[in-house]
């Protein structure tokens, strides 16, 4: 694990509940994610759509997890029924009062998007740090009795904070924090599968392959639980 290389800048309120997050390298940016609460149930989701759809994780306050994709028709801009949607569950916590909830892994290659002023002052962007190939943000719970100075894995995992918010029914505290990847996980190629949106060809894949313009997303569950 590498140490945080990061300066942190101004964090949004921890009454927003909503935290935005990318990888930057010179005047260019990944795609972009959102961490966003609801302001009257414990429901948590995680979305991106930087692959041309809505790519959601719906963490719910029920414990029942569910990542799906909305397609959207390139000819209407109409959002269809979600796809691929797998469920399972609210993992154990890690240690007492800490639950990983979910990681979110951006590799450097992953940059290529032209960086533009808006979504600088919206999105909190980082550099990836020298010596990783990726950056992954992780998602943490911390139960109203878990006390901290600072913030989960401030010390032991030298993470930086990105930004967080409190439930309104649990009161649990939602961590977004990041750090440096030395390699980027890779899938194992039996075990992974994939299906290309609605809308898009085999010849529209291969050609964006080829040009270097391919935006996937890859899921997986880890063995502690953690998606």
């Amino acid at each position: 694990m590498l140490a945080r290389a990061w300066a942190v800048s101004a964090l949004r309120s921890p009454n927003e509940r909503e935290v935005r997050f990318g990888l930057k390298r010179g005047d260019q940016r990944s795609g972009t994610y959102i961490v966003a609460g609801t302001p009257t149930i414990d429901d948590v989701y995680v979305m991106s759509r930087h692959v041309g759809v809505q790519y959601k994780a719906s963490l719910h306050q029920s414990g029942s997890w569910r990542i799906s994709v909305e397609p959207i028709d390139p000819a209407t801009g109409q959002v269809g029924p979600p796809i691929g949607g797998q469920t399972w569950t609210r993992p154990q916590p890690f240690v007492p009062g800490l639950t990983k909830a979910f990681a979110v892994l951006i590799p450097g290659g992953a940059i290529g998007t032209p960086l533009t002023r808006d979504v600088e002052a919206r999105v909190h962007l980082y550099d990836v740090p020298a010596g990783a190939e990726a950056v992954q943000f992780t998602v943490l719970y911390a139960q109203p009795g878990v006390r901290s100075s600072t913030w989960p894995g401030a010390d032991a995992m030298r993470t930086t904070l990105v930004g967080k918010f409190t439930l309104p029914i649990s009161q649990e505290r939602v961590f977004v924090v990041a750090h440096g990847l030395e390699a980027a996980p890779t899938p194992a190629p039996k075990a992974a599968t994939g299906q290309l949106l609605p809308g898009v060809s085999r010849d529209d894949f291969r050609r964006a392959l080829e040009e270097g313009s391919l935006r996937a997303v890859m899921f997986g569950i880890d063995d502690d639980g953690t998606a």
